[in-house]
């Protein structure tokens, strides 16, 4: 897995995703980077709370995840959350798997990477 953060880091991933959506059957509009991009342009959300994890399958992309960093008070303690972008004016958000590749492979994956890498 690897991860790159902020608006630096998605411009890096964007021709990979790019080349992930040409290889996919079904791509909703909110699964395009142009969604993203959007998103930042408009500065609803800061890039760099984002962080996106892809999985790759040789050399292409495979799973890409594109997670939101936040935090928030309960009860005078911080907690820190990451998932999929939660905004009001953005309600759509999903992460990209290629269809040759089995999701519930790729989502524990995903899990596992997070348990262990802690990357908030």
């Amino acid at each position: 897995m690897v991860s790159l953060r902020g608006r630096s880091g998605f411009e890096q991933l964007a021709t990979q995703w790019e080349q992930m959506i040409v290889r996919m059957t079904q791509v909703r509009f909110f699964q395009h980077p142009d969604w993203y991009r959007a998103l930042f342009d408009s500065a609803l959300a800061d890039p760099d709370d984002f962080l996106f994890v892809t999985v790759s399958d040789g050399p292409d992309v495979v799973g890409l995840f594109p997670l939101q960093i936040d935090n928030f008070r309960k009860l005078g303690a911080t907690i820190n959350t990451i998932g999929l972008c939660n905004h009001p004016h953005m309600a759509l958000a999903d992460c990209l798997i290629d269809d040759s590749h089995e999701w519930s492979w790729l989502i524990s994956s995903l899990v596992r990477w997070l348990h262990e890498a802690h990357p908030v």
